[in-house]
């Protein structure tokens, strides 16, 4: 029902919060190119609304593709500091590229802010915390 509302709106006047919601809407129903269509229309409308980069974001990720969503995660959180979904996407790709540095530097700002995170990115987080620290134990006990 919002989805037919959606595209009749963007045919009729195509918005860039318009293309975004639509292309958030498909990417929950994971139909990931066409709402990765729909995310980069609402971005050549308007290249700095932080919702689309992030709903980019979140389809390049939901894809696999965590390195492509990388920039456009960055982008978002840099055009709305402190915002928590952004926040929680950037943790997401970090968690994906096991890149343990910045996904420890994210989940102390989100815990300042009171963030919740959803339980199974802090299972992500956990293995990959085991993970980083076993990899340390080795690497300490190897130098020996």
């Amino acid at each position: 029902e919002s989805e037919d509302f959606l595209r009749r709106s963007i045919e009729k006047h195509p918005t860039a919060p318009a293309c975004n919601d639509l292309g958030e809407n498909l990417r929950r129903q994971n139909k990931l190119p066409e709402a990765e269509t729909f995310a980069r229309q609402a971005l050549s409308i308007q290249p700095d609304f932080a919702n689309a980069l992030d709903t980019l974001a979140c389809v390049l990720l939901d894809g696999g593709k965590a390195n492509d969503a990388l920039p456009f995660a960055e982008k978002a959180n840099a055009l709305a500091p402190n915002t928590p979904a952004f926040q929680l996407t950037l943790l997401s790709i970090r968690v994906k590229q096991n890149n343990l540095t910045e996904t420890v530097k994210l989940v102390d700002e989100l815990s300042c802010s009171q963030t919740p995170i959803p339980e199974k990115l802090q299972k992500e987080i956990n293995a990959l915390k085991q993970t980083g620290s076993s990899l340390q134990s080795a690497k300490s006990a190897s130098s020996q």
